[in-house]
Protein backbone atom coordinates (compact mmCIF):
# COMPACT_ATOMS: atom_id res chain seq x y z
CA UNK A 1 0.00 0.00 0.00
CA UNK A 2 1.31 3.47 -1.01
CA UNK A 3 1.15 6.26 1.81
CA UNK A 4 -0.08 8.91 -0.26
CA UNK A 5 1.09 11.83 1.78
CA UNK A 6 4.52 10.77 2.23
CA UNK A 7 4.43 10.18 -1.78
CA UNK A 8 3.64 13.59 -2.18
CA UNK A 9 5.95 15.03 0.55
CA UNK A 10 8.84 13.16 -0.51
CA UNK A 11 8.83 14.60 -4.10
CA UNK A 12 7.39 17.89 -3.01
CA UNK A 13 10.32 18.15 -0.85
CA UNK A 14 12.93 17.56 -3.43
CA UNK A 15 10.91 19.55 -6.63
CA UNK A 16 13.75 21.91 -6.71
CA UNK A 17 16.02 19.25 -7.46
CA UNK A 18 14.08 17.09 -10.05
CA UNK A 19 13.39 20.09 -11.71
CA UNK A 20 17.30 21.36 -11.87
CA UNK A 21 18.07 17.80 -13.17
CA UNK A 22 15.15 17.71 -16.04
CA UNK A 23 15.98 21.31 -17.26
CA UNK A 24 19.82 20.14 -17.12
CA UNK A 25 19.15 17.33 -18.98
CA UNK A 26 17.05 19.25 -21.82
CA UNK A 27 19.49 22.10 -22.26
CA UNK A 28 22.02 19.44 -22.76
CA UNK A 29 20.22 17.39 -25.00
CA UNK A 30 19.42 20.61 -26.88
CA UNK A 31 22.65 22.09 -27.25
CA UNK A 32 23.80 18.65 -28.61
CA UNK A 33 21.54 18.41 -31.22
CA UNK A 34 21.41 22.09 -32.13
CA UNK A 35 25.17 20.82 -32.92
CA UNK A 36 24.05 18.36 -35.40
CA UNK A 37 23.51 20.06 -38.17
CA UNK A 38 27.22 21.25 -38.92
CA UNK A 39 27.89 17.88 -38.39
CA UNK A 40 25.77 16.23 -40.74
CA UNK A 41 26.39 19.55 -43.21
CA UNK A 42 30.01 18.68 -43.03
CA UNK A 43 29.89 14.68 -42.71
CA UNK A 44 33.27 13.95 -44.69
CA UNK A 45 35.66 16.62 -43.18
CA UNK A 46 34.03 15.50 -39.85
CA UNK A 47 34.52 11.74 -40.56
CA UNK A 48 38.15 12.35 -41.42
CA UNK A 49 38.46 14.32 -37.98
CA UNK A 50 37.15 11.33 -36.35
CA UNK A 51 38.58 9.24 -38.05
CA UNK A 52 42.10 10.73 -36.87
CA UNK A 53 41.45 10.29 -33.38
CA UNK A 54 43.46 7.28 -31.57
CA UNK A 55 41.99 3.70 -31.66
CA UNK A 56 41.67 3.52 -27.47
CA UNK A 57 39.90 6.69 -27.52
CA UNK A 58 37.45 5.51 -30.41
CA UNK A 59 36.72 2.07 -28.61
CA UNK A 60 36.36 3.85 -25.27
CA UNK A 61 34.02 6.13 -26.38
CA UNK A 62 31.86 3.63 -28.91
CA UNK A 63 32.75 6.35 -31.50
CA UNK A 64 30.81 4.30 -34.27
CA UNK A 65 30.08 6.26 -37.33
CA UNK A 66 30.31 9.51 -35.77
CA UNK A 67 28.42 11.53 -38.21
CA UNK A 68 25.40 9.35 -38.87
CA UNK A 69 22.19 10.34 -36.44
CA UNK A 70 22.53 7.35 -34.28
CA UNK A 71 26.42 7.49 -33.97
CA UNK A 72 26.43 10.48 -32.76
CA UNK A 73 23.77 10.64 -30.42
CA UNK A 74 25.03 7.34 -29.15
CA UNK A 75 28.53 9.31 -28.49
CA UNK A 76 27.68 12.77 -27.52
CA UNK A 77 24.97 11.72 -25.20
CA UNK A 78 24.18 8.18 -24.28
CA UNK A 79 27.97 6.76 -23.67
CA UNK A 80 28.87 8.61 -20.43
CA UNK A 81 26.95 12.36 -20.12
CA UNK A 82 23.37 10.81 -19.70
CA UNK A 83 24.50 7.65 -17.56
CA UNK A 84 26.12 9.74 -15.39
CA UNK A 85 23.14 12.17 -14.55
CA UNK A 86 21.28 8.84 -14.14
CA UNK A 87 23.11 7.76 -12.22
CA UNK A 88 23.99 10.45 -10.29
CA UNK A 89 20.29 11.14 -9.64
CA UNK A 90 19.37 7.29 -8.84
CA UNK A 91 22.29 7.01 -5.77
CA UNK A 92 21.09 9.90 -4.34
CA UNK A 93 17.60 8.87 -4.17
CA UNK A 94 18.34 5.09 -3.25
CA UNK A 95 21.18 6.38 -0.81
CA UNK A 96 18.25 8.87 1.30
CA UNK A 97 15.29 5.97 0.99
CA UNK A 98 16.35 3.70 3.86
CA UNK A 99 18.54 6.50 6.19
CA UNK A 100 16.95 10.14 5.49
CA UNK A 101 14.78 9.61 8.54
CA UNK A 102 17.64 8.59 10.89
CA UNK A 103 19.69 10.93 9.59
CA UNK A 104 17.45 14.27 9.56
CA UNK A 105 16.21 12.94 13.75
CA UNK A 106 12.78 12.57 12.43
CA UNK A 107 12.22 8.60 12.46
CA UNK A 108 11.04 8.54 16.24
CA UNK A 109 8.38 10.95 15.09
CA UNK A 110 7.23 9.25 11.79
CA UNK A 111 7.72 5.51 13.11
CA UNK A 112 5.23 6.09 15.76
CA UNK A 113 2.77 6.59 12.79
CA UNK A 114 -0.08 3.90 12.52
CA UNK A 115 1.59 2.18 9.82
CA UNK A 116 4.15 -0.59 8.62
CA UNK A 117 7.87 -0.38 7.63
CA UNK A 118 7.12 -2.08 4.53
CA UNK A 119 4.30 0.82 3.50
CA UNK A 120 6.93 3.33 4.47
CA UNK A 121 9.81 1.49 1.99
CA UNK A 122 6.89 0.99 -0.85
CA UNK A 123 6.31 4.48 -0.75
CA UNK A 124 9.89 5.73 -1.10
CA UNK A 125 10.97 3.61 -3.87
CA UNK A 126 7.67 4.59 -5.89
CA UNK A 127 8.45 8.10 -5.14
CA UNK A 128 12.48 7.19 -6.89
CA UNK A 129 10.61 5.50 -9.76
CA UNK A 130 8.61 8.67 -10.30
CA UNK A 131 11.74 10.75 -10.30
CA UNK A 132 13.42 8.51 -12.53
CA UNK A 133 10.18 8.92 -14.68
CA UNK A 134 10.26 12.72 -14.70
CA UNK A 135 13.61 12.83 -16.10
CA UNK A 136 13.35 9.90 -18.39
CA UNK A 137 10.77 11.68 -19.95
CA UNK A 138 12.22 14.96 -19.80
CA UNK A 139 14.77 13.20 -22.33
CA UNK A 140 12.41 11.36 -24.36
CA UNK A 141 10.10 14.76 -24.91
CA UNK A 142 13.07 17.02 -25.68
CA UNK A 143 14.79 14.45 -28.38
CA UNK A 144 11.19 13.67 -29.86
CA UNK A 145 11.25 17.49 -30.52
CA UNK A 146 14.32 18.31 -30.95
CA UNK A 147 15.05 15.62 -33.65
CA UNK A 148 11.99 16.77 -35.66
CA UNK A 149 12.49 20.15 -35.33
CA UNK A 150 16.06 18.97 -37.06
CA UNK A 151 14.34 16.85 -39.71
CA UNK A 152 16.01 13.64 -38.29
CA UNK A 153 14.99 10.45 -39.35
CA UNK A 154 15.28 8.30 -35.99
CA UNK A 155 11.81 6.88 -35.12
CA UNK A 156 10.36 8.05 -31.74
CA UNK A 157 10.90 4.06 -31.18
CA UNK A 158 14.65 4.79 -31.32
CA UNK A 159 14.95 7.40 -28.55
CA UNK A 160 12.07 5.00 -26.31
CA UNK A 161 14.74 2.58 -26.33
CA UNK A 162 17.44 4.65 -25.03
CA UNK A 163 15.56 5.90 -22.61
CA UNK A 164 14.38 2.49 -21.31
CA UNK A 165 17.98 2.08 -20.83
CA UNK A 166 18.94 4.68 -18.86
CA UNK A 167 16.12 4.39 -16.62
CA UNK A 168 16.93 0.99 -16.15
CA UNK A 169 20.57 1.65 -15.20
CA UNK A 170 19.21 4.25 -12.40
CA UNK A 171 16.64 1.31 -10.95
CA UNK A 172 19.83 -0.89 -10.67
CA UNK A 173 21.54 1.58 -8.37
CA UNK A 174 19.05 3.58 -6.64
CA UNK A 175 17.79 -0.14 -5.27
CA UNK A 176 21.50 -1.09 -4.81
CA UNK A 177 22.12 2.23 -3.17
CA UNK A 178 18.99 2.03 -1.08
CA UNK A 179 20.15 -1.92 0.06
CA UNK A 180 23.62 -0.72 1.27
CA UNK A 181 21.69 2.12 3.13
CA UNK A 182 18.62 -0.51 4.44
CA UNK A 183 22.57 -2.73 5.60
CA UNK A 184 24.54 0.39 7.29
CA UNK A 185 21.27 2.85 8.55
CA UNK A 186 23.73 5.99 7.28
CA UNK A 187 23.16 7.85 4.08
CA UNK A 188 27.15 8.71 3.81
CA UNK A 189 28.49 4.85 3.39
CA UNK A 190 25.34 3.77 1.53
CA UNK A 191 26.23 6.73 -1.64
CA UNK A 192 29.85 6.27 -0.90
CA UNK A 193 29.55 2.83 -1.46
CA UNK A 194 27.16 2.74 -4.42
CA UNK A 195 29.08 5.96 -6.26
CA UNK A 196 32.58 3.79 -5.50
CA UNK A 197 30.60 0.96 -7.15
CA UNK A 198 29.38 3.04 -10.02
CA UNK A 199 32.54 4.47 -10.72
CA UNK A 200 34.41 1.09 -11.11
CA UNK A 201 31.69 -0.07 -13.17
CA UNK A 202 32.26 2.78 -15.33
CA UNK A 203 35.73 2.47 -15.41
CA UNK A 204 35.50 -1.38 -16.49
CA UNK A 205 33.17 -0.46 -18.99
CA UNK A 206 35.22 2.02 -20.76
CA UNK A 207 38.74 0.00 -21.15
CA UNK A 208 36.24 -3.25 -22.09
CA UNK A 209 37.36 -2.51 -25.49
CA UNK A 210 40.98 -2.16 -24.81
CA UNK A 211 41.60 -4.99 -22.40
CA UNK A 212 40.58 -8.44 -22.93
CA UNK A 213 40.62 -9.93 -19.48
CA UNK A 214 38.03 -7.06 -18.57
CA UNK A 215 36.33 -7.74 -21.38
CA UNK A 216 35.63 -11.01 -20.03
CA UNK A 217 33.84 -9.21 -16.88
CA UNK A 218 31.35 -7.37 -19.22
CA UNK A 219 28.58 -9.84 -18.89
CA UNK A 220 28.37 -9.24 -14.71
CA UNK A 221 28.38 -5.52 -15.42
CA UNK A 222 25.14 -3.00 -15.06
CA UNK A 223 26.77 -0.47 -17.73
CA UNK A 224 27.19 -3.82 -20.34
CA UNK A 225 23.25 -4.79 -19.70
CA UNK A 226 22.05 -1.33 -20.35
CA UNK A 227 23.98 0.88 -22.33
CA UNK A 228 26.25 -1.03 -23.05
CA UNK A 229 23.90 -2.83 -25.70
CA UNK A 230 23.87 0.08 -27.80
CA UNK A 231 20.15 0.66 -27.69
CA UNK A 232 19.97 3.04 -29.96
CA UNK A 233 21.68 0.91 -32.74
CA UNK A 234 20.45 -2.64 -31.68
CA UNK A 235 17.23 -1.46 -29.68
CA UNK A 236 15.94 -3.17 -25.99
CA UNK A 237 18.07 -6.38 -25.49
CA UNK A 238 15.09 -8.34 -23.03
CA UNK A 239 17.84 -11.13 -22.25
CA UNK A 240 20.38 -8.28 -19.99
CA UNK A 241 16.82 -5.95 -19.05
CA UNK A 242 15.32 -9.46 -17.61
CA UNK A 243 19.22 -9.33 -15.15
CA UNK A 244 18.95 -5.92 -14.84
CA UNK A 245 15.49 -6.38 -13.38
CA UNK A 246 16.28 -9.15 -11.16
CA UNK A 247 18.81 -7.66 -9.74
CA UNK A 248 16.99 -4.64 -8.85
CA UNK A 249 14.14 -6.84 -7.01
CA UNK A 250 17.02 -9.22 -5.26
CA UNK A 251 18.28 -5.24 -4.08
CA UNK A 252 14.24 -4.69 -2.97
CA UNK A 253 14.03 -7.60 -1.49
CA UNK A 254 17.15 -7.35 0.74
CA UNK A 255 16.28 -3.90 1.32
CA UNK A 256 12.89 -4.90 2.99
CA UNK A 257 14.65 -7.46 4.85
CA UNK A 258 17.01 -5.68 6.26
CA UNK A 259 14.69 -2.81 6.90
CA UNK A 260 12.55 -4.67 9.25
CA UNK A 261 14.90 -6.10 11.05
CA UNK A 262 17.11 -2.98 11.77
CA UNK A 263 17.22 -1.12 15.32
CA UNK A 264 16.43 2.59 13.31
CA UNK A 265 17.84 5.13 15.89
CA UNK A 266 16.01 8.88 16.18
Amino acid sequence: MILTPLLWKSLRDKVRSICSWSLGIIAMVTLQLSVYPTIRDSAAEMGNLTDAFPEAFQKMFRMQDYTSEVGYLSTELFSAALPLIFLAVAMSWGARLTTEEEDEGTADLLFTLPFSRAQYLTTRFVAALVVLMIISASLFVTLAIGTRLLDFSLALTTFFTGMWTLFLLGVVFASGAAFIGALSGRRSAALGSAITLAIGFFVLYSLAPLVTYIEATMPFNPLQWTIGTQPLVNGVHWGYSGIALGLSAVFVIGTYVFFQRRDIKA
